[in-house]
C-alpha cells in the first residue's frame, strides 16, 4: 500500500510530538507521525519531568523558558491535564565564588526577559523550611521552575497536534529508509511511505534509523550504577569497603531528607555541588 504525506516524523516520544504539535502550528497540515510501539513508550515514560530556565547558555535558557510555559499553559489549550506544576526552585550555593556564577547568570537571564533573582540563606528557608541552612552562603529562585508529568505532555501535545490537522499513527515501525529523486520513501510493514521532509526522533533508536540511510549519530546511553554491598557475616576479622557508585559527583552532605505530604507544593531546591540531583 503506497500512502504520502508532506512531512514524516519518526518517533512518538515528547520530542517528535512537540515537533509534530509545531508544525501542525506553523500551518503544516499534511504532517504524520509514525510510532513503533505506544507513544512515549522509550525514554519519555520513565523522565524525570524537571524543568527550568537556568543554563550557561542563552539559547538553552530561552529554549527551556519558552517550553515550560508552553506545558503550563497546554491543558487549557488543549482541554485536558497535562500534569505541569509551577512551584519555583532553587539553586543553592555554598561558595561566594558559586554565587558570583549566579550573579553572572541573573544579568544574562534578566536580558532574555526570564526572572532570576539572588537570594540569602534566609530567604530560602522562609520559602522552604525544610532546608537546613547551615554552611550556605546563598541561592538563586527561579520561580517559573517545577515539574511536569512527562507522559501527560506527551499526550497533549499529541492531542493539540490532531486538533490541528496533524496525524499519528502507532504501531507503524520503520524498517527501512531510501532516496528516491526528491523524495524520501519508507518501507514500513507491508506499505510504503513517501514524504518531502523526514524528522528522526527516534530516542533510544535514532542512531539505527540514521544507519537506515548510511549516516552515524553520536548518541551513548548513559546508565547510573552502584556496586552491591558483599553479604557480610563478621566484621571481626576483615577490613570492609565502603561500595563505590559510579555516577555523577554527589553532594558533600544532605541538605534536607524530610519528604512533605502530596497537599503541599513546595519549590524545588537542587544541590550546591555541580549536581543533577532534584528533590521536592
Amino acid at each position: 500500500m503506497n500512502r504520502q504525506a508532506e512531512v514524516i516524523v519518526i518517533g512518538g516520544g515528547i520530542v517528535g510530538c512537540s515537533i509534530l504539535y509545531h508544525l501542525a502550528k506553523i500551518g503544516v497540515k499534511d504532517a504524520v507521525l509514525l510510532e513503533r510501539n505506544e507513544l512515549t513508550s522509550g525514554a519519555t515514560w520513565h523522565a524525570a519531568g524537571n524543568v527550568h530556565t537556568q543554563s550557561a547558555y542563552a539559547n538553552l535558557s530561552a529554549l527551556q523558558a519558552y517550553s515550560l510555559r508552553l506545558y503550563d499553559g497546554l491543558a487549557e489549550e488543549v482541554g485536558q491535564e497535562v500534569g505541569s506544576h509551577v512551584v519555583g526552585g532553587f539553586f543553592l550555593a555554598q561558595s561566594q565564588e558559586r554565587m558570583r556564577e549566579f550573579s553572572f547568570l541573573a544579568g544574562k537571564f534578566r536580558a532574555l526577559g526570564l526572572e532570576y533573582e539572588l537570594v540569602t540563606p534566609a530567604e530560602i528557608v522562609a520559602k522552604h523550611p525544610l532546608i537546613n541552612p547551615d554552611g550556605l552562603v546563598g541561592g538563586a529562585w527561579d520561580p517559573e521552575e517545577g515539574y511536569v508529568d512527562p507522559y501527560s505532555v506527551t499526550m497533549g501535545l499529541a492531542a493539540g497536534a490532531r486538533q490541528m490537522g496533524a496525524r499519528i499513527e502507532r504501531g507503524k515501525r520503520v524498517e527501512a529508509i531510501r532516496r528516491d529523486g526528491n523524495e524520501w520513501v519508507l518501507t514500513v510493514g507491508d506499505e510504503t511511505w513517501r514524504c518531502d521532509k523526514l524528522v528522526n526522533c527516534g530516542g533510544f533508536w535514532a542512531n539505527d534509523v540514521a544507519n537506515m540511510i548510511g549516516a552515524r549519530l553520536p548518541i551513548m546511553l548513559a546508565t547510573s550504577l552502584a556496586q552491591k554491598p558483599p553479604q557480610l557475616t563478621s566484621l571481626s576479622h576483615r577490613q570492609v569497603s565502603s561500595p563505590t557508585v559510579s555516577t555523577h559527583s554527589l553532594p558533600s552532605r544532605r541538605i534536607a531528607s524530610t519528604r512533605l505530604p502530596r497537599s503541599i507544593r513546595a519549590p524545588i531546591w537542587r544541590a550546591p555541588a555541580a549536581s543533577p540531583m532534584v528533590t521536592e
